[in-house]
């Protein structure tokens, strides 16, 4: 046991791992693990520069050089290695502590229920950078550290290998207790308070980071996911890359990158799963890559509906079938943020989102989606400063949606700028709002069923006003104007002056209003002096 410095510790260890110092302390003219090695046996036998009453336990690897090994208190032989990493945080003090696991590989296998290594409250499990491996051996089928229950636990600057293909695949979730809690990289559940950063978590048969039932206030970040899952059929069970699950509130998922397995068939298809009943939770400034599902892609992002007052900003996603989907089978979700993202090569959706109220979908770029932004049984929603670039339709209103207003958005697609869709057996859309946005469509640049709109105004690319004169020849009664509008005006749209004394008329109608036209009548023909009118037609409703 040494009482060391926090400094010393945890910046300086950390730092000289990740290869952030140019540190050659064996003076062989290459920074490398022999380095490490030196200072850790340097740092094992000296002094701290400041006391803390932090207690800190070392635990070497079976493959640490010997002369640190020499030094550390606890040292594993590659067999059964959670023993003794188990063995140091029990011996930590209740007040808290730190178990600093040497540069090496750990082998471990479960040694109850489902897991590896538990975690206790206010302790620290270290490693010194992505060198120090925590590796599931063959058929373990565990979860590889567990926090159940804990308060203020860390994990941080370490690495660990799920070795998947070696595991056991679950062969039937629904019959299984809580699958989600197996093989996961880390699994915290019940727990609060507590930080994950700077780990790497790979090739995990389930979950890489799994925040899960009713944990709160815990933050992942700087961590790397890759390659985790395989593929289960039963979309409940689908794998991510990291999950906030169930009633889980107010964690932040921050700077870190998922990245989807290059296998078929696909393994895990989402990259972030945010579900059931969770709310207040951040995700932001994460990249997520590669993710792709046999079901049409579960998405990088999930966000269950039933989830209210989470945020998922400032993220880079590529390459998947959806940027971010979500969906419900209990009740809508409120008052989510999605803002400030990008989404580039979406198979399918940019964002897709069903059932909920009071979202806000501000300020995100979506580039080169099927589909740019899907909305589906919604309810005051707005939909603001957003560009999109779709191989199909820019934005899809799907069934029953409620007071959706799109405003202030670029659109480019191929296919519809805004569709607004009618279900033969779900409640007709209505409220809906179209104003200021910047539209360049192959096809219409609104389409489908347009008595949903109760507002649209001001939209470059979409004419609703338009203005011109008419003159009615002596021998006439009528004349046809092209308005040249892409709604079709009704009574109330088009207003029209004489400009003239309409010579032997004196009356005018308007009327027969069609996609392309509208009509002026007078009562008489003009004669030589004709009738002429000048006309404005704005729809605004």
């Amino acid at each position: 046991m040494k009482t060391v410095s926090v400094i010393l510790a945890v910046m300086s260890l950390s730092t000289i791992c990740l290869g952030r110092l140019p540190a050659d302390f064996n003076k062989d003219g290459i920074v490398d693990f022999p380095d490490l090695a030196v200072f850790s046996r340097q740092w094992l036998s000296g002094e701290p520069a400041v006391e803390s009453n932090s207690v800190v336990y070392t635990v070497a690897a079976s493959d640490t050089p010997d002369s640190v090994k020499a030094m550390a208190d606890y040292v594993c032989d590659g067999i059964d290695d959670q023993i003794e990493i188990q063995s140091a945080i029990a011996a930590l003090p209740d007040g808290g502590g730190k178990v600093l696991l040497l540069g090496g590989r750990y082998n471990v296998r479960k040694t109850a229920e489902h897991y590896c290594i538990d975690l206790r409250s206010r302790t620290t499990l270290e490693g010194l950078g992505w060198g120090t491996v925590i590796y599931l051996v063959d058929n373990a089928d565990a979860t590889v550290v567990r926090g159940y229950r804990v308060e203020k636990a860390v994990v941080r600057d370490l690495a660990i290998d799920g070795n998947k293909y070696h595991q056991t695949p679950i062969p039937d979730p629904k019959r299984n207790n809580f699958p989600d809690m197996w093989t996961n990289g880390i699994n915290l559940r019940n727990s609060n308070d507590c930080l994950i950063n700077n780990v790497y978590v790979k090739d995990t048969l389930m979950h890489g980071i799994n925040i899960w039932e009713c944990s709160c206030r815990n933050i992942v970040e700087n961590c790397l996911v890759e390659n985790v899952g395989r593929h289960i059929p039963d979309d409940y069970y689908a794998t991510a890359s990291i999950v906030i699950f169930y009633q889980s509130d107010e964690n932040v998922v921050k700077n870190c990158r998922c990245e989807g397995p290059l296998m078929d068939p696909p393994g895990s298809p989402r990259g972030l799963y945010v579900s059931y009943h969770c709310a207040g939770n951040l995700i932001d400034g994460n990249i997520l890559r590669n993710f792709h599902g046999a079901r049409g892609g579960g998405g990088v992002v999930f966000l269950h509906s039933t989830s209210r007052r989470n945020k998922f900003i400032n993220n880079d996603v590529n390459d998947c079938d959806y940027g971010i989907k979500s969906s419900t089978t209990d009740l809508p979700g409120t008052c989510n943020i999605i803002a400030g993202n990008r989404f580039e090569n979406c198979g399918y959706d940019g964002i897709n989102i069903t059932e909920g109220q009071k979202w806000i979908i501000t300020d995100n770029v979506i580039d080169n989606a099927g589909r740019g932004l899907v909305i589906n049984d919604m309810n005051d929603v707005l939909v603001s400063g957003n560009q999109v670039t779709a191989r199909h339709d820019g934005v899809f209103l799907g069934y029953s949606n409620n007071n959706i207003q799109i405003t202030n958005n670029m659109i480019d697609s191929n296919g519809f700028g805004i569709y607004i869709y009618r279900g033969d057996s779900q409640d007709d859309p209505k409220d809906i709002i179209i104003t200021n946005n910047n539209i360049k469509s192959i096809w219409a640049g609104v389409d489908g069923y347009t008595q949903a709109i109760s507002r649209i105004a001001d939209n470059v690319g979409y004419t609703t006003e338009n203005s011109g004169a008419a003159i009615i020849d002596a021998e006439s009664t009528f004349v046809l104007i092209e308005h040249g509008l892409d709604l079709t005006p009704s009574d109330g749209d088009v207003v029209v002056v004489p400009t003239n004394s309409m010579g032997n008329s004196t009356k005018f109608y308007v009327g027969s209003y069609s996609a392309t036209q509208f009509r002026i009548t007078v009562d008489q023909a003009p004669g030589e002096e004709t009738a002429a009118f000048a006309w404005k037609a704005e729809i605004r409703r």
